[in-house]
């Protein structure tokens, strides 16, 4: 049975047929395209940006890669020296400023269907990427939720999402809303697992975030695409 590429090696792959680089995101779409990588986790694009940004920080010198953009990556052999050293010198520190542009929203859920979850104190409310990758329960995700009343926003809150979603289905809001959207700040691991918060954010991804969340949320006529690199983070509901 063949061995399944690495990380490294299925972005080692896609690189060499592109010899002046390409986005962290395109790289992993070009993975899933081409069937690299089986074990995939929760969110493919961000694994693929901490491998390449990982090596670079580590040391810029031995690294296999080199920063040509925000966000973007290419293989060094395909460079000059002189080229090299002229974008691998302020490689860590680029990265650095391009990490704490990160929206601060780690996963979101748009429309999710209030009757597809089992409301009790401790609702699991599952969720996963497209159709793999492992099943999360995001009911203890601290988030900013909107309740929809059909596709008008009725009601904004935060908190441990199950909690609070299982406190409005009781009392004055019970019969009021039918979806919900959720924006969660707890980091989600390969395996579904879900870490704390971060303890703070810079005020440059506080920024970045809060323009995506709107623009998610609101959908504005005149802003074509949604926030920045925010459609990686996104679960669909697992409506079983």
């Amino acid at each position: 049975m063949k061995q399944e590429l690495t990380w490294p090696e299925a972005i080692q792959l896609v690189l060499e047929n592109h010899p002046t680089g390409l986005h962290y995101a395109a790289i992993t779409e070009e993975i899933l395209a081409k069937g690299l990588k089986q074990q995939l986790g929760a969110t493919p694009a961000a694994t693929v940006s901490a491998v390449i940004t990982s090596a670079i920080k580590k040391s810029a010198a031995s690294a296999p890669y080199i920063r040509i953009g925000k966000g973007s990556f290419a293989l060094k052999k395909f460079f000059s020296s002189e080229v090299i050293n002229s974008y691998s010198e302020n490689s860590a520190e680029k990265i650095a400023a391009d990490e704490a542009e990160k929206q601060i929203f780690q996963a979101f859920g748009m429309y999710w269907r209030r009757d597809a979850v089992s409301w009790k104190a401790i609702s699991a409310i599952l969720g996963m990427k497209g159709d793999k990758g492992p099943y999360v329960d995001f009911s203890g995700q601290q988030a900013t939720y909107l309740l929809h009343s059909g596709h008008k926003i009725i009601y904004v809150g935060q908190g441990a999402l199950g909690k609070r979603l299982f406190e409005h289905t009781k009392g004055r809001m019970s019969f009021r809303w039918d979806r919900f959207s959720w924006f969660g700040l707890c980091p989600i691991g390969e395996d579904g697992s879900m870490s704390a918060m971060p303890k703070s954010y810079s005020a440059k991804s506080m920024l970045t975030s809060l323009e995506a969340l709107l623009i998610e949320a609101i959908e504005p006529g005149l802003n074509r695409q949604r926030g920045q690199d925010f459609g990686t983070l996104e679960y669909d509901q697992y409506v079983g």
